[in-house]
């Protein structure tokens, strides 16, 4: 069958005209491995309008029977991940006959991991979603980095694997649930100018500290954004661009002067930022040559320790912590950021941009302070949920 063709017969007209795509996502499982391939495939494509039909826990005959139905009268691209083979029969031969593309999305996978380890699959679903050891260690570390949001339970910060520190609008919130939900236990203090610092940082050798900042401009554009959609007047050092500037100086000058890495969030999306704080987190661990207990998290978070000798560390652009703002003194370790001196605009990755005030299709960025979902943000393509 010809893509034309293929195409012709499986797009369908919406209200208003458009050309919609449908795609069935068939699991025996939560379906949450197949949602997250066909979202990474989706960005490719531009200017498509797709309807994701999604059909989890699909494990008998008869759920595949009224499931096959429900497909015909919406016929599109069927994708799936069903170990049972029966299942898998009944599926392929219902799409077979109402002429459906059909695709098992991990058995390449499979397949190749079979042969290169010399044995057959379990053929067990949602394997992935055991409730082990760690999946009790996910529980906790969410439980923990809720309780520990902005800036709350400072007296157990030793207990963290990992503490985010930044001004206010860097997606620090979301950021610490998405590490969360890796099994790292995050906790977030804001830095806001003028106001005392957890003096406990100063002294957490054993836990893994890094500052977030972002671009100035770009933060009041968030700004002005977030108090727009509170229908609240803009308040002038909140969103004064030589105010914000000072402020984000401050804050890698807090940073540079503890020793703290620094990672710019400017123009990335909340996965990359968590990929880049874990990469620097488990160089980290290989400096110290500590390892982890479990899937990354230090064995002994307790002891607090002196503080280190102050440096200046290289930002993820390179760019010393110190660059956008007065040199670093050391020896002033009071605990409380204050704002001075100049600052320019920060320096990042510009492959991603999350929350752009010029994309319709953006959510912007999550709050930092309060909102604990998961990040924000349209489904490539559209999404319909069954």
């Amino acid at each position: 069958m010809s893509d034309t063709l293929f195409s012709a017969l499986h797009m369908h007209d919406g209200e208003d005209g458009e050309q919609i795509f449908h795609l069935h996502l068939v699991s025996d499982s939560t379906g949450e491995t197949l949602e997250a391939i066909i979202a990474a495939a989706l960005v490719q494509f531009e200017g498509v309008r797709v309807e994701k039909h999604y059909w989890p826990l699909i494990r008998s005959a008869l759920q595949m029977e009224r499931l096959m139905d429900d497909i015909r009268e919406l016929p599109g691209l069927v994708m799936y991940t069903l170990v049972n083979p029966d299942i898998r029969a009944t599926l392929e031969e219902g799409c077979k006959t109402a002429q459906l593309p059909v695709l098992s999305i991990l058995d390449p996978v499979i397949n190749l991991l079979g042969s290169y380890f010399g044995q057959r699959p379990t053929q067990r679903p949602g394997r992935q979603h055991i409730m082990d050891a760690h999946y009790f260690d996910r529980v906790d570390a969410i439980h923990f980095t809720m309780a520990h949001d902005d800036g709350q339970l400072t007296e157990e910060l030793p207990h963290a694997d990992i503490i985010l520190v930044g001004v206010s609008r860097t997606s620090k919130t979301p950021t610490s649930i998405y590490l969360a939900n890796k099994g790292y236990k995050t906790a977030n203090i804001p830095f806001v100018p003028n106001v005392p610092m957890p003096e406990a940082l100063d002294y957490l050798n054993n836990t893994f500290i890094i500052g977030l900042t972002t671009s100035p401009e770009r933060l009041a554009q968030i700004r002005t954004n977030r108090l727009r959609s509170l229908n609240e007047t803009e308040d002038g050092d909140y969103t004064d661009i030589q105010q914000i500037r000072e402020e984000v100086a401050a804050c890698r000058r807090y940073c540079g002067e503890r020793g703290w890495s620094t990672l710019d969030v400017t123009r990335r999306s909340i996965e990359e930022s968590a990929a880049a704080i874990l990469n620097k987190y488990h160089a980290w661990l290989d400096a110290r040559s500590v390892k982890p207990a479990k899937d990354g998290a230090p064995s002994d978070p307790a002891a607090p320790m002196a503080p280190t000798a102050p440096t200046a560390p290289a930002d993820d652009a390179g760019w010393p912590s110190s660059d956008t703002g007065p040199d670093i003194h050391a020896g002033t370790h009071t605990g409380t950021p204050t704002v001075s001196g100049s600052a320019t605009s920060g320096h990042g990755d510009t492959d991603m941009v999350c929350g752009s005030p010029d994309d319709p299709d953006d959510a912007g960025d999550p709050d930092d302070a309060g909102d604990l979902g998961a990040p924000g943000g349209s489904r490539p393509g559209g999404g319909v949920l069954t």
